[in-house]
């Protein structure tokens, strides 16, 4: 069994490069969908209503929490009761409202499932669901963006709300979607009967695998979903 910091620089070495890769899928995905939806804001409302239902139903904001934005309009509302970004506001702080225990251990079962998918669709040879599953994740932070892209003064409140939990969360997701992809190749390689890469048996394969997993991937997640629980919203 390595050590914890020679298993973190392993992991780093080994899965660094697309790691860095996805990030930069990632961001430009959120880039391109913010873009086109800002000037297109009945699409923008829509999208943005139905993330926000998503993620209420998913019970990480409560039901009474004040809706963003363009998720009010998208509902039927002429504006928002105090303003854009003061309407941003009280929906973030919905969070903090229900910031208990509970909300965090919700948080964390939503993207530890989400990443466990991940993993187990990357047996499936061929179809590199990884990528997949960053590219909808790109879309999904372009509808935010498109939904907080009002007056001045935007940009702050949406960091906030991103950063703080969103460091850990990333890394985590973009290392499992790393492992994934791994996984994929070694199983697309195998369907083809190419030669593996390195000789090494199918222990060792699995192991590089879930050791990563295990021992960075739902940590990481555990600590993101308290800081997105507790810490997110009292920035607000």
């Amino acid at each position: 069994m390595k050590a914890p910091a020679q298993e973190l620089a392993l992991t780093a070495r080994r899965y660094g490069p697309m790691m860095g890769a996805l990030l930069a899928l990632y961001l430009l995905t959120a880039i391109a969908t913010g873009s086109y939806l800002k000037h297109h804001g009945a699409l923008s409302a829509q999208l943005s209503g139905h993330l926000e239902d998503a993620i209420r139903s998913k019970g990480i904001l409560p039901q009474d929490a004040p809706r963003s934005p363009n998720a009010a309009v998208n509902a039927g509302a002429a504006e928002t009761p105090h303003g854009d970004r003061a309407g941003y506001k009280e929906t973030i702080r919905g969070l903090g409202h229900a910031g208990t225990l509970g909300v965090a251990l919700r948080i964390f079962k939503n993207n530890a499932i989400a990443v466990v998918a991940i993993l187990v669709f990357s047996l499936v040879p061929f179809v590199y669901f990884p990528v997949i599953a960053i590219l909808t994740n790109g879309v999904a932070l372009g509808i935010v963006m498109a939904d907080r892209m009002h007056g001045a003064g935007w940009l702050s409140p949406f960091l906030r709300s991103l950063l703080p939990h969103g460091v850990t969360e990333l890394t985590a997701i973009f290392l499992a979607a790393s492992l994934g992809i791994a996984l994929c190749t070694g199983m697309t390689r195998r369907v083809l009967r190419l030669p593996p890469k390195e000789p090494i048996d199918l222990r060792e394969r699995a192991a590089r695998v879930l050791r990563p997993f295990v021992l960075l991937v739902l940590p990481l997640l555990l600590v993101s979903a308290f800081i997105e629980a507790f810490v997110t919203p009292r920035l607000f």
